[in-house]
């Protein structure tokens, strides 16, 4: 082989060692890809998620119940729980952010966590973040959650606290690149219902408990075996190298009391 041809092969192989799209990545105009619970608030306050004006409570509830009777996503495929009668899961006390493991709990007097959230989606938002800024994060969105419902107070028809958070340090995948460093528009919300025939100084009792569950919801909504998520494979050209990572997709989850929904976490994600 002579020297043209051997630098012809070395190009070729080049070529095919690399992914073909390296070209240089574009801003592109922003769709905001709303789920069906922003569409469904947007009713109510067409601004949302932006502005200083919440939903109210019945509105929150209203939307949720939208959401179940779709469908639970891509988790439609797991076994519908029987939440009257099954005895529900929990996520296991003390395990880590990246070892999250369901046991069954034989305390009735004890919060549990849902098995299978409604997802929004079986893929990730043009934007997106990675599920580790939710796991990660868990405990502080959470404490948010219930300080707002603790500041308000509880009702008999239960409460509800809900805030919005701009990440500035999500991804767009163009090609087999990721654009860094875009914005990713997330809502947290928490509901807490007031089951019937639950006495409501029983209410307030159980929902000193909901803290810990919303931190444990959040993580399992963000956990690639039990919420919801997608992988997804790019390319670092400045490192020559392919990488696999899991986004985030917007979901609800259910925290259950003796099997019976006592509230609702809703993680609801858009492009800003």
């Amino acid at each position: 082989m002579n020297i043209k041809s051997a630098l012809l092969a070395l190009t070729a192989i080049s070529a095919l060692a690399s992914p073909a799209s390296t070209s240089p990545l574009v801003e592109r105009d922003i769709n905001p890809q709303y789920s069906a619970y922003a569409k469904c608030i947007q009713e109510a306050v067409p601004a949302f998620p932006f502005g200083d004006v919440k939903p109210t409570a019945e509105k929150v509830g209203e939307c949720f119940a939208r959401i179940q009777t779709g469908g639970r996503g891509k988790r439609s495929a797991a076994a519908e729980p029987d939440l009257q009668t099954s005895p529900a899961p929990v996520v296991a006390v003390g395990t880590s952010n990246t070892d999250l493991t369901i046991r069954g709990n034989d305390d009735d007097d004890v919060l549990n966590i849902d098995a299978s959230p409604w997802c929004d989606s079986d893929k990730i938002n043009d934007n997106f973040i990675w599920v580790t800024e939710i796991r990660d994060k868990a405990v502080d969105f959470c404490t948010i959650l219930v300080k707002e419902i603790n500041e308000k107070g509880l009702s008999k028809d239960g409460g509800v606290g809900q805030f919005v958070n701009l990440f500035t340090n999500g991804h767009d995948k163009q090609g087999h690149q990721l654009k860094d460093n875009v914005k990713v528009v997330a809502t947290f919300v928490l509901k807490i219902y007031t089951p019937a025939g639950m006495a409501f100084e029983t209410v307030k009792e159980v929902a000193k408990g909901v803290q810990g569950a919303c931190v444990q919801g959040l993580k399992v909504l963000a956990t690639k075996e039990t919420g919801c998520t997608d992988d997804l494979d790019y390319y670092r050209p400045s490192k020559a190298k392919g990488y696999t990572g899991t986004g985030a997709i917007g979901g609800l989850l259910h925290i259950l009391w003796k099997g019976v929904p006592f509230a609702a976490l809703k993680l609801d994600l858009a492009n800003a």
